[in-house]
């Protein structure tokens, strides 16, 4: 059993390089072609109109998926060198020790999440802050609009998956929470069969409910492998 979770940890790197390398190939080969976008961007600007940010974003796939590549392939041929001897003590110095745990840590741990949680939740469940509003219109959700066919109407434009993960004009929109949010929300739509412009503050927060209880969780691990699970709690 111990031989065959060295011999895993040995070819982990390896496995995790060759599927970022195939990503990337499958980017460049299926994903956007610049030719194309640098063409609409010389045609909106002759126009005198102003870019798609799509435009934009998807060249920057593009180019970086070569970047991309050369730095995985690089990884991939000196990983000897770096990913030697994770599994080993420096030479001179004993094997380093299992952490063991207390009884009582993993339960404990388990009530600073649950009392974590409790003083966090009052405050998600009210109004948004500026800054998640404007994620949230901007990128993970939708927002209203004047509508031009009915004079004091609006209408509510959503946004796709591929806003949400490249719509970056302003240092607002954090992808990974704003993807997050977006199948939080979509998921509690589907599930209360709310309408596509339906919002909920508590649900959009999930997703940092639960890096917060990781983030407990995680202090209390920490501490733990320092040799403090009591300070850890």
């Amino acid at each position: 059993m111990i031989e065959n979770l060295k011999a895993l940890r040995r070819h982990t790197p390896v496995a995790v390089l060759t599927a970022l390398i195939l990503g990337d190939v499958a980017l460049l080969l299926w994903g956007p072609r610049p030719a194309e976008h640098q063409a609409a961007i010389a045609t909106a600007l002759a126009a005198g109109d102003k870019p798609d940010w799509w435009h934009d974003a998807a060249m920057g796939i593009h180019y970086g998926a070569w970047i991309g590549l050369a730095g995985w392939m690089l990884l991939a041929v000196t990983h000897k060198i770096w990913a030697r001897g994770w599994d080993k003590a420096p030479p001179g110095q004993p094997s380093a020790r299992p952490i063991s745990s207390p009884r009582w840590f993993w339960p404990l741990v388990l009530m600073a999440i649950v009392v974590g949680l409790g003083l966090r939740l009052p405050m998600a469940s009210r109004s948004l802050w500026w800054d998640e509003a404007w994620a949230i219109q901007q990128a993970s959700h939708g927002k209203w609009k004047e509508d031009p066919k009915k004079p004091d109407g609006l209408r509510f434009l959503p946004h796709d998956w591929k806003r949400c993960a490249f719509y970056y004009q302003k240092p607002t929109n954090h992808v990974p929470l704003s993807l997050a949010q977006k199948i939080c929300l979509t998921v509690w739509q589907k599930i209360t069969k709310a309408k596509r412009e339906s919002f909920n503050d508590l649900v959009a927060r999930v997703p940092a409910l639960l890096a917060a209880a990781a983030a407990i969780s995680l202090i209390a691990c920490l501490m733990r492998a320092w040799g403090h699970p009591g300070a850890g709690i």
